[in-house]
């Protein structure tokens, strides 16, 4: 009876703990889900960015070309503009 006990006691504090993992798997998901989201959000708005600048220099057609202090660099496929000090 007193394994019995034991045993219950030890299964309430499992139960316990896998459920604050539970929670805070859950919570990290929420949160990952969140990030890509506004990743998706500033990943529109600076293609849109781009797409302005180019249209509105559309005369220089170099893939890497220095406007107005500003350069055009490639990462993971996509352009990104940089301020060059």
């Amino acid at each position: 009876m007193k394994q019995m006990n034991i045993f219950k006691q030890f299964l309430f504090l499992f139960k316990d703990m896998l459920n604050g993992k539970n929670t805070c798997i859950r919570k990290y998901e929420q949160e990952i889900d969140s990030l890509t989201f506004r990743n998706q959000q500033l990943t529109s708005r600076v293609e849109v960015l781009q797409q302005e600048l180019d249209n509105t220099y559309s005369s220089s057609k170099s893939k890497k070309t220095k406007v107005h202090g500003l350069d055009r660099i490639y990462v993971s496929g996509m352009p990104h503009k940089v301020q060059i000090s």
